[in-house]
């Protein structure tokens, strides 16, 4: 599996929680030795690596695998490469030219295309890095896998405006479940806000523009001007284009007592935000999936999100029992849902079903045609 963005940066966000949690299940299914990590060098070459380091935000310990560490890695018919890494960033397009040219089999996971379709929600040129990695990847590739049918449909379209030959993806959903132990209270919280007397809504995701979190500020003043103490967290790294936003917040009379940010945290403390607020924003004007929408509805706590196709999506494969609702991007729309929501009068009791990551990763391997033995699937805790 390709690791190398996510071992190159500090970075925890979804698609290195995807990675993360990919490559640990992925080898208590198959062992060990028939998993392992490589990471490519601006010279061309890549290296094995035997160890999965661990991330203080993910609350687990370091992966040791069996494989070869440090030397250069094997890329030959026996060797199935899982491209699912922002290797598009990394700018080692030498390296990428040698897997292309191995005779390795390559599977590619593709997130979206949003960066393609919307380049004014990107800082500027990652919309073609992505489009030159596309474009040598995609006829490559053996298989191409994507998390949601909305994603896999836009990239067939897509496919054929470049008159590129390229596998028809396959949909297979990650994981929803964010962690097996106790919750613990982000000790930033006030305390009003981790002991209940003072409620609070929740927006999980980096601060940049397609996250429309100006659409949450502006529902959640309109209940401030009618004088309620509801508190807002905004969870999630400070991302691109969004610095006027981030002046507006900090004038505002609210910031750092009803309103917080905090630009990260454990996911354990992740999941008590999701369990203790009073509702979920979710008002993305566009998504390859949604996880943070899965997450919390599976929590059972009331999501309000953007009526998107792959938000619809989302919620048909939770089932009945997601307590979420799809609103227009309509402030009044967003203040009155969570107004619902605050009464009690929103959503079934129990929550959207939980997909745990093991099974997700099984499914992501059967998909690929690497077999799993159940004797050798993850225990629950992973």
């Amino acid at each position: 599996m390709d690791c190398t963005h996510t071992l190159a940066c500090s970075q925890y966000t979804g698609i290195q929680r995807y990675v993360r949690r990919t490559v640990r299940h992925a080898a208590a299914q198959l062992g060990t030795r028939q998993v392992g990590l490589v990471v490519a060098d601006s010279r061309g070459r890549w290296t094995s690596r035997a160890c999965l380091p661990a991330h203080a935000l993910e609350g687990l310990g370091a992966l040791a695998l069996e494989g070869p560490a440090g030397g250069q890695a094997v890329l030959d018919e026996t060797t199935h490469v899982l491209l699912a890494d922002r290797f598009w960033h990394t700018g080692q397009w030498e390296a990428l030219a040698q897997l292309l040219q191995s005779r390795a089999r390559i599977t590619v996971v593709v997130y979206d295309l949003l960066s393609l379709r919307q380049p004014k929600w990107f800082a500027p040129g990652v919309g073609e890095r992505f489009r030159r990695y596309l474009q040598q990847v995609l006829p490559r590739a053996q298989q191409v896998v994507c998390l949601s049918q909305v994603v896999a449909r836009d990239l067939q379209d897509w496919v054929g405006e470049q008159g590129l030959q390229a596998p028809l993806a396959t949909v297979v959903t990650p994981g929803h479940r964010i962690w097996q132990g106790a919750p613990v209270a982000p000790p930033a919280l006030p305390k009003d806000w981790r002991d209940g007397s003072r409620p609070f809504v929740l927006q999980v995701g980096t601060i940049e523009p397609r996250k429309n979190h100006a659409l949450t500020l502006a529902a959640l003043r309109m209940l401030w001007d009618q004088g309620s103490k509801l508190g807002a967290l905004f969870l999630g790294q400070r991302g691109w284009l969004m610095d006027p936003f981030m002046e507006e917040l900090s004038r505002l009379p609210q910031w750092q007592r009803q309103l917080l940010w905090l630009s990260e945290c454990t996911d354990a403390q992740l999941d008590w935000c999701y369990r203790h607020a009073a509702a979920v924003f979710y008002p993305s004007a566009n998504e390859g999936y949604g996880l943070p929408l899965a997450e919390a509805a599976g929590t059972g706590t009331p999501v309000i999100a953007s009526d998107t196709a792959v938000h619809r999506e989302v919620v048909r494969r939770l089932g009945k029992g997601a307590p979420v609702q799809l609103c227009q991007p309509l402030a009044q729309d967003m203040a009155q849902a969570l107004q619902q929501a605050l009464a009690g009068r929103h959503g079934a009791p129990g929550g959207g079903a939980v997909r745990e990551w093991n099974v997700a990763t099984a499914s992501l391997l059967e998909a690929i045609g690497l077999s799993t033995a159940p004797a050798q699937r993850p225990p629950q805790t992973v």
